[in-house]
């Protein structure tokens, strides 16, 4: 966990400035900050070609855009990770991922469907793509929202995950409390001091 991390970050801010996905973003923020590298128990099912850090193509590619089946495809996994993740935990890695591989599709959507789609130069697949307006609002946008509310609580669960009941400060507190008694019971205890008594007699 490095600076990489917050380099990853940068580059997402880069991807769009939809208020929801930048909210997406903030709260990953502080996964970085705190770096909750912590395996998590939240992993996603699939990994997608253009949501992975060493996809080097500045658009996702041909078959997100126009394939039906891929594009289903997509639409399911966007289902599942907005519903799977109730009262879960996630590690910074694989919130990137995910905020990666909606962030890229995003990117090329919001140039393919603006009025001025002509200046960016866009690849014929990205300009020929299948999604809409509503697929974006209704899934993409709609995924970043569900996904900051849950993400928002991943530190506290987190710690909770690393520091369940009986352990850390809790059991510091058992403990001292044990040994507090401990000590009561050796000073207070006649019938304890006379057996030590004759003990030594027999002696």
């Amino acid at each position: 966990m490095g600076d990489d991390m917050f380099d990853r970050l940068r580059f997402l801010r880069e991807l769009s400035r939809s208020k929801y996905y930048c909210a997406l973003l903030e709260v990953i923020a502080p996964l970085v900050r705190f770096r909750i590298s912590h395996a998590g128990s939240w992993h996603t099912t699939k990994t997608w070609e253009w949501g992975m850090w060493s996809y080097r193509k500045s658009h996702c590619p041909p078959a997100v855009h126009t394939n039906a089946t891929e594009i289903r495809a997509f639409k399911s996994w966007l289902t599942r990770i907005t519903t799977s993740m109730k009262d879960t935990s996630i590690s910074v890695d694989e919130a990137l991922t995910v905020a990666l591989t909606i962030g890229m599709l995003l990117h090329d959507l919001e140039m393919a469907l603006s009025s001025n789609r002509d200046k960016y130069n866009l690849p014929e697949h990205v300009l020929q793509t299948l999604h809409d307006h509503d697929f974006v609002k209704e899934r993409l946008l709609y995924a970043c929202k569900a996904l900051a509310r849950e993400w928002r609580e991943v530190p506290q669960r987190t710690k909770r995950l690393m520091n369940p009941p009986g352990t850390g400060s809790d059991a510091s507190a058992i403990g001292a409390r044990i040994r507090k008694r401990g000590r009561k019971g050796v000073h207070g205890s006649p019938k304890e001091e006379q057996r030590v008594t004759k003990k030594l007699r027999r002696g």
